[in-house]
Order: structure tokens, then C-alpha cells, then sequence
């Protein structure tokens, strides 16, 4: 058993309030949320030590969620970065490449920037 508190996870917010992370967990079916759910709260209670195939890390300091859904067909990305014992989901996406595309990791790094602009 983990001894120490779980982290606390949360959507990336733009400036108008938008949670659009939250709005794409949103669109998948209520079982597909329920494992994409699964595997966050993996990463809550584990912190860094949860590996693969659930946890990967990308590079200076965003890591990946790989979900399987829709029944085994499909892969689910959620890009996050650890912050103390906060976990922020940056941004999340249907894995349609052998690799994280780099357009996908530079919106998650985007939007890490932002919230540090604050």
C-alpha cells in the first residue's frame, strides 16, 4: 500500500475558463471514460513509479496515459505533467500513429507553458 496521499489531478483551463481536455473525455462512451478514469487514477495513486504499458514518459517532464478502449480497438493518449502533488492533464487525443505525434506533444507543452504564464 501507498503511504503517501494520492496526487490531485486536473483539466488544463485556458483563460476564458474552457476545460477542453475535460470537453474530449466528455465525447467517449460512459465505458471508455471509465477506463481512461481507471488509468488516471493509476497514475494518482502510483505518482511516477506506474510504467508501461499504462505511463510513459514523453520528454522533459510530460508524460503519456496509454488507455485501451472501445473494446481493445483503440488507443487513447492523455499528455500530462506532474506539479507537487498536483497531476495536470493537458491534452488528450485517439492514438492513430506508431509514435506521439509532435504536433500533439507541442499543443500539451503549449498549454504547460500558459499555466505557468499565470
Amino acid at each position: 500500500m501507498n503511504s503517501k496521499q494520492p496526487l490531485v489531478a486536473r483539466f488544463y483551463k485556458t483563460e476564458a475558463g474552457n476545460e477542453p481536455v475535460k470537453d474530449i473525455f466528455l465525447t467517449l462512451s460512459k465505458d471508455d471514460r471509465r477506463i481512461t478514469g481507471k488509468d488516471i487514477e493509476k497514475v494518482k495513486v502510483g505518482g511516477a513509479t506506474i510504467v508501461h504499458p499504462t505511463v510513459a514518459h514523453i520528454r522533459d517532464g510530460l508524460y503519456e496515459i496509454r488507455s485501451t478502449i472501445a473494446a481493445g480497438t483503440s488507443e487513447f493518449l492523455t499528455l500530462f505533467r506532474f506539479e507537487g502533488d498536483l497531476m495536470l492533464l493537458l491534452h488528450a487525443f485517439y492514438k492513430t500513429t506508431p509514435r506521439t505525434p509532435e504536433h500533439e506533444i507541442d499543443l500539451a507543452n503549449q498549454r504547460w507553458r500558459r499555466t505557468k504564464g499565470r
